[in-house]
């Protein structure tokens, strides 16, 4: 006997068939991975996985979390993409590959959706298409500190994003450069409506929660002072750092916004999207906070 139980060779063996030697030298996908048995595990151990096309070793221990990504994989890539036109979860496209590049996304909040969140799993999304466009994860799983089921929003300015799974059933993102471009919700002369009770929100298409940088022309829904109770007053960013310049459009139909509630205003005045003014934030985490206004 060979060293650590090994069986000792007299001679070469031949295959007769294109199998590996080791049924779990080669697995359909991580899940098949994390299912090899304990009792036949060893630190050392590599396994292939199809779906990833990437090598796993076990190390520092035999269990789920001691697999490691090992060099010497290639990445898959797949391009000229369609997203699925209306969107949605259950029907948005499914990626397959590490590299995916979407070049048709036609209207905003077409959508594709990762694959499983298995720890080790890293995929890249490029947005090349026309608009926004909403990336879900699979049923029951979470993006970053979205909601379960929650699309992350891809816009093309942003251009792509790398999605990294370090815990099962949750991707974390690592934001993409794109063109670098501004974002902007609204125009001068059609800007976006804000409702009281809802706040600044993507899902009315005022704002993006993913870009790294954004405008948004504002008025609000109704005639007089509207003031925002949306809690938050405007929806959570998702990357430390995104910025965000609301500008005023109307001295009549206007949006108050008061320190709190998803804010930190510098000095806890009120600001007011009248005409002219302008409100500079950036997302720290935890709260939109002011750093430069014009106007009151």
């Amino acid at each position: 006997m060979g060293t650590y139980g090994a069986i000792d060779l007299g001679s070469a063996f031949n295959r007769t068939s294109a199998l590996p030697l080791n049924g779990t030298d080669a697995v359909a996908d991580n899940t098949a991975r994390n299912a090899i048995p304990g009792g036949i595990r060893y630190q050392g151990m590599v396994v292939y996985s199809v779906a990833s096309n990437k090598n796993y070793q076990l190390q520092g221990g035999i269990l789920d979390a001691n697999w490691v990504e090992v060099a010497g994989t290639t990445a898959t890539a797949a391009s000229g993409l369609t997203a699925f036109a209306g969107g949605g979860q259950a029907s948005a496209l499914a990626l397959t590959a590490t590299i995916n590049r979407v070049t048709v996304c036609a209207t905003a909040g077409d959508s594709v959706k990762l694959p499983a969140a298995t720890a080790g799993v890293q995929v890249i999304v490029l947005n090349d298409g026309a608009a926004s466009m909403d990336i879900f994860p699979q049923t029951g799983e979470s993006i970053d500190a979205l909601a379960a089921n929650a699309a992350y929003a891809l816009t093309p300015a942003t251009g792509n994003v790398r999605f990294i799974c370090a815990s099962a059933g949750l991707w974390k993102t690592a934001a993409g450069g794109g063109g670098g471009a501004t974002l902007v919700f609204g125009t001068r002369a059609s800007p976006r409506s804000v409702v009281i009770a809802t706040g600044v929100t993507s899902g009315a298409a005022h704002m993006s929660t993913t870009t790294a940088a954004q405008t948004i022309y504002a008025i609000g829904s109704i005639a007089g002072e509207n003031d925002i109770t949306a809690n938050p007053q405007i929806q959570a960013g998702t990357v430390v750092g995104q910025r965000m310049r609301i500008i005023g459009r109307h001295n009549d139909n206007y949006i108050k916004l008061e320190n709190g509630t998803g804010l930190d205003l510098d000095g806890a005045s009120p600001w007011y999207s009248l005409v002219g003014n302008l409100l500079d934030l950036e997302w720290d985490g935890t709260n939109w906070y002011e750093a430069h206004r014009r106007g009151l």
